[in-house]
């Protein structure tokens, strides 16, 4: 990884880097983070890749960076600000995980954009830089846990080394394959030709018609793709399991259907699709994505999705991707381990279950309802719809009995996505069906 042949160049990658991780201390998402942000900036390529190799490594390592940064800072670096945490990581991690980058270059150019954010903290920033430094430059590693040792929060370490899963616990420190869908045919091969032409890698994705897998390339040519309307970056995992509705008559229910995602995908195979979710902003978001990629046949509604439904007739087919908290995605929203708790996981499971009652309720006779998450977490899955299971005898389990390539299929017949695969995130997918003449007044 190269740290840019300028010094303006250099410090341009900080600058970048330091808005876009204190923007995810803020809440923000970090993909849609660095898309915005280096979407505007007029960088080489070879900046850019920094920067997200940047962003990215500090939010994967970051519980050995705090843990390296304690003794050389005085205040609780939870007390500092925002920036000046920020700041101090991006440092630290240049340092000790970028062998191209020089420390003195490293904490010189990071100070600086800190000081074009935070002028007044740069002498602390610089005190502890140097102070480490002088004391060896040495990262701690901490102890022999899993949490130490695959940068994860206890008690999710604790978990996950349960379930005997130690490559598991290994692949949320590798790098993501990012993978766009085509908004047609046409532009896939669009998509693949702009974004190969200055170099850049793409080929189409193995699992998925339309889905483009992504190599090294520029994110402004990747931007302008989206912004163009050929492509949006949708994962594999999430267009197989949108492929599992299947064809058919009538119009599909998207409860929760966020972005529209999945709409769009079922859309541009021929279905009319009712979209609900109960954000406008992201009802707004959908409705320009299918602008921009032409799709059509899809309808929005905001609802309350705890609540009864604002809808008169029943549906035969269903999808619910319910709010969940994403731990099936750590790869590419490394964040998310950070933020994530058990009590959150409770909550979570509560509006779930709450989700999938109602939704429940609108499925018509025989029909199929996939009840979908990208978590690995038990509490968001198999027991919310064993919950839904005991609570209405009309509706039942129907077991997937043959896994797509790349998923598994448990014992009961609920089908799963695991990241051990480098092209997957973590779903998991149960099938509900209400039994023949059942359907609820």
């Amino acid at each position: 990884m190269t740290d840019g042949n300028t010094a303006s160049g250099g410090h341009k990658v900080r600058d970048a880097a330091l808005h876009i991780l204190t923007r995810v201390e803020h809440g923000r998402r970090s993909d849609r983070s660095l898309d915005e942000v280096l979407g505007r900036k007029r960088m080489p390529a070879r900046d850019r890749a920094l920067c997200t190799e940047i962003v990215y490594g500090v939010l994967r390592r970051q519980r050995t960076l705090d843990r390296t940064l304690r003794p050389f800072c005085r205040r609780p670096l939870a007390k500092l600000d925002a920036p000046v945490r920020v700041a101090l990581r991006i440092a630290l991690y240049q340092c000790a995980y970028l062998d191209s980058v020089p420390p003195h270059a490293a904490v010189h150019r990071t100070v600086e954009a800190l000081k074009r954010q935070r002028p007044r903290a740069t002498g602390l920033a610089n005190a502890v830089l140097r102070a480490w430094l002088r004391a060896g430059g040495e990262i701690d590693a901490g102890s022999d846990s899993s949490a130490d040792h695959y940068d994860l929060p206890d008690w999710l370490a604790v978990r996950w080394e349960s379930r005997s899963a130690a490559k598991w616990l290994a692949a949320t420190l590798a790098p993501p394959v990012a993978f766009l869908r085509a908004s047609s045919e046409e532009g896939l091969a669009q998509t693949i030709g702009r974004l190969t032409e200055d170099g850049g890698e793409a080929v189409p994705g193995l699992r998925v018609a339309r889905s483009v897998r992504l190599g090294s390339l520029d994110r402004r040519t990747l931007s302008e793709v989206i912004a163009d309307g050929l492509a949006v970056p949708r994962s594999e995992a999430a267009q197989m399991v949108t492929e599992l509705m299947g064809q058919g008559p009538g119009t599909i229910l998207d409860a929760c259907s966020g972005r529209g995602g999945k709409g769009r995908q079922l859309a541009e195979e021929g279905s009319r699709v009712l979209c609900l979710d109960s954000h406008s902003e992201r009802l707004s978001d959908a409705r320009t994505l299918a602008r921009r990629t032409g799709a059509t046949g899809l309808d929005w509604v905001r609802c309350d999705l705890g609540r009864d439904l604002p809808v008169s007739t029943r549906f035969s087919r269903i999808l619910v991707d319910v709010p969940c908290s994403g731990l099936g995605t750590i790869r590419r929203h490394p964040e998310i381990k950070w933020r994530t708790s058990e009590e959150g996981l409770a909550a979570l499971a509560d509006t779930q279950r709450a989700i999938l009652s109602n939704t429940l309720q609108v499925l018509d006779a025989t029909g199929e309802l996939l009840y979908v998450t990208c978590s690995t977490e038990p509490e968001e899955n198999e027991e919310v719809v064993e919950s839904a299971l005991s609570a209405d005898p009309t509706i039942a389990r129907k077991p997937f009995e043959v896994a797509p390539d790349g998923c598994s299929v448990d014992v009961v017949g609920d089908l799963r996505t695991f990241p051990l695969d480098p092209d997957l995130d973590g779903f998991y997918v149960a099938r509900l069906t209400r039994l023949a003449a059942q359907a609820p007044c």
